[in-house]
């Protein structure tokens, strides 16, 4: 029987809820099964759509439901119905500000004046009527490959001189794919950030492709392309960086609250950091380093920079030698107030760290990495090493003091992440119920 056929007790009280009610159960029952950028070939509110009328009446009239829009070109074209959906997508989506992601990695429109299908000629359409609408948007992911290829040449000329000239007054948060290097990026692409006078966020990632190339290079990118570092309150680089390039972003971008460097290149002497000032970033609140090789200069670097208002901060590198003094002086130098804080414990780094963390009283969440501390990884004097810093964690963090009546380690911890490959001990599970701690035990076994 149809869901609008089925008899009900007129004071039912499903009959008797509001427009409201309904439309924020029905946004519920879509943001379950969203992901971040929904492909508007999919979209999942259509579907339950046909479930009442009432909720077809909400799909149709919630702009909300309809901003987010994911268009990702490949050999096959798209996977979406056509132009004709696409703009009823904006058409619904009225003045709710858009989220649009727009992607390519392949040539599918052949230069000018050669023949062109009609799968590629209706993929320049939805392109052009797409980028038509980057006025409307205040999140936009852009794959750069898309203006690289032959696929802005439309019949009436270039994508970037037809569309992009407009003013984008809304965006707040830029995402660019980088297809091949940074240097190989259309230089038009500058009217995307340049006419965008409310831009506070950028992220830079790679599409998968040439990624071995893709390295963050801020010459270029304030110099040549433009980009407006000094406006920005938070940048996220997936990009091989050098540490001269983010001295170099750090120095010019003194508004950041939030800085995430996903791939750090620190150098194993420091030459280049010797000759270098140290930077005071007033307002930098969060902290993000990563490494992928076994630097020991990622802590050194930290006694370049005072952050007097960091509040959380995260090192991770496959293989680090603490150096508990150079983090000390980072402390007391910056005199910050750290209340999260996240770190892989590996190599030599154990012995030290718990020294580290009775420097953090005020902190409320920490997050450790012990991985392979059971099965040899990094040679088993470093397992081993791994394996009693767990044992003395524990021990330390079950501590309590009679005169100040409180946790000799970590007073105001109140989450804790903890990613370990060894059974879950039981002095453990004491330790956490006594102490009242959420515990997310990622990568335990039973």
């Amino acid at each position: 029987m149809h869901p609008n056929d089925n008899p009900r007790p007129k004071n039912w009280l499903i009959t008797h809820l509001a427009d409201d009610i309904w439309r924020t159960i029905f946004k519920l029952c879509v943001v379950h099964h969203e992901s971040r950028l929904t492909r508007f070939g999919h979209q999942i509110h259509i579907l339950s759509s046909q479930v009442c009328s009432r909720w077809r009446r909400i799909a149709i009239n919630a702009p909300e439901l309809w901003n987010k829009i994911h268009l990702h070109v490949n050999e096959l074209g798209t996977r979406s119905l056509g132009p004709e959906f696409l703009d009823l997508h904006l058409q619904r989506a009225r003045s709710s500000p858009l989220r649009i992601s727009l992607m390519a990695d392949v040539y599918l429109v052949r230069p000018k004046g050669d023949h062109r299908t009609s799968r590629e000629l209706e993929t320049c359409r939805m392109i052009e009527l797409l980028c038509r609408n980057f006025h409307l948007a205040n999140d936009l992911e852009i794959g750069t490959y898309v203006f690289n290829c032959g696929m802005p040449q439309l019949p009436h000329g270039s994508l970037l001189d037809c569309v992009l000239p407009v003013a984008l007054p809304l965006l707040q948060k830029l995402t660019l794919k980088i297809g091949k290097t940074v240097t190989s990026m259309n230089p038009g692409m500058s009217k995307l950030w340049t006419r965008s006078p409310n831009l506070k966020s950028i992220a830079f990632a790679h599409s998968n492709l040439f990624f071995d190339r893709c390295s963050f290079n801020h010459t270029y990118m304030a110099g040549k392309l433009q980009i407006p570092f000094v406006q920005l309150t938070s940048v996220d680089i997936s990009l091989y960086t050098p540490e001269h390039h983010l001295y170099d972003l750090l120095s010019n971008s003194k508004d950041l609250a939030c800085c995430v460097v996903r791939l750090c290149q620190f150098s194993w002497d420091t030459p280049f950091m010797k000759n270098c000032e140290p930077l005071n970033l007033p307002v930098l609140q969060c902290l993000k380093l990563v490494t992928t090789y076994d630097p020991t200069n990622l802590v050194y670097f930290l006694l370049f920079i005072n952050t007097p208002a960091l509040t959380s901060l995260a090192l991770e590198t496959p293989s680090i030698d603490w150096r508990h003094a150079h983090f000390a002086s980072f402390l007391a130098s910056s005199s910050c107030n750290i209340q999260k804080f996240s770190v892989k414990i590996c190599g030599r780094t154990s012995p030290e760290m718990l020294d580290s963390l009775r420097l953090l009283p005020q902190l409320s969440s920490l997050t450790l990495n012990l991985d392979n501390i059971s099965d040899g990884g990094g040679g088993a004097f470093r397992c081993d090493l791994r394996r009693q810093f767990y044992t003395r964690f524990v021990t330390e963090m079950d501590q309590w003091d009679e005169v100040t009546q409180q946790f000799t380690l970590l007073p105001a911890l109140r989450k804790l992440r903890i990613a370990v490959l060894i059974p879950r001990p039981p002095a453990f599970v004491a330790m956490a119920l006594g102490r009242k701690l959420e515990v997310d035990l990622l990568g335990f076994t039973p």
